[in-house]
């Protein structure tokens, strides 16, 4: 059974086919170092990971407005017609380490990949470009979504898994009742 532990034991070979990541021949051009932060998966781990993400609920609206509903508390967006560097400074801005594994699904359905952080903002250029791309980590508490209409979204402390955080939360409910408590969660 794949999960998140062993979800890199899936790892394929690189497809001879188009990714999101370019040609075949892109990839291949990238360093060893760069390659050894990028895993393409298996159709199984592919499932998985499109079966999670479905079940998730990190989507509640249409791709243009992924985050309607209000699964996550804050949400950002910009538009990724502006100049790479800028998009790579907003994706470095998001605070997530370069370090961590994140898992990619293009384009619903279209193999996913697992890679680093930094390899998102490596190849932030090729990723968003032409397809819809979704972006999360286990955590549960964020989701980087791109529309193919040069918009992306990144939401913030997910609020629709209640095991996550779940002690967390009641605390902060409880502080409530103090004068002054701000509560991080909702609106003050």
């Amino acid at each position: 059974m794949i999960d998140f532990s062993n979800i890199k034991e899936h790892e394929i070979e690189r497809p001879n086919v188009w990714t999101c990541l370019g040609s075949p021949e892109d990839f291949d051009s990238l360093s060893d170092e760069f390659k050894d932060q990028i895993k393409f998966l298996d159709k199984e781990a592919s499932d998985f990971l499109y079966k999670y993400f479905e079940a998730s609920k990190y989507h509640t609206g249409p791709m243009w407005e992924p985050f309607e509903k209000k699964n996550f508390k804050y949400v950002e967006k910009i538009s990724v017609g502006e100049d790479e560097q800028k998009i790579k400074k907003w994706l470095f801005n998001r605070g997530i380490a370069f370090s961590k594994w994140v898992y990619v699904l293009p384009n619903y359905g279209n193999g996913s990949l697992i890679m680093t952080w930094k390899m998102v903002i490596k190849n932030c250029e090729s990723l968003f470009f032409a397809d819809d791309v979704v972006i999360f980590d286990e955590s549960n508490q964020w989701c980087l979504s791109y529309w193919h209409e040069d918009e992306m979204f990144f939401g913030t402390i997910n609020m629709t898994d209640p095991e996550v955080g779940y002690k967390e939360v009641e605390v902060m409910n409880e502080m409530e009742k103090y004068s002054g408590y701000k509560h991080p969660l909702k609106e003050n």
